[in-house]
């Protein structure tokens, strides 16, 4: 019984996720998505904050507090994920 239930949740998570993925995406129009793009300074700016800055932070932050090794898996999933900023 546990496992199913394990599943089901795995699964309500994942439809959930998608699902508000979904519906915010298709609430954009293309001049939308693509006018940030146009500043090319802030746009280099944000993925160089996304992709180097806060995994770097995460490692610092591993460095200095210890961690069991689930959690610092979890730290860096989330530094490296191109949301964190």
């Amino acid at each position: 019984m546990a496992e199913i239930l394990q599943t089901l949740a795995s699964l309500s998570v994942l439809v959930f996720v998608v699902s508000s993925m979904l519906a915010m995406g298709l609430n954009l129009t293309i001049a939308q998505i693509a006018g940030p793009l146009k500043n090319v300074s802030l746009a280099v700016k944000a993925l160089v904050a996304n992709f180097v800055l806060a995994p770097l932070l995460a490692y610092v932050i591993l460095l200095v507090v210890p961690l069991s090794e689930a959690q610092s898996i979890g730290l860096m999933l989330l530094a490296t994920e191109g949301a964190s900023v």
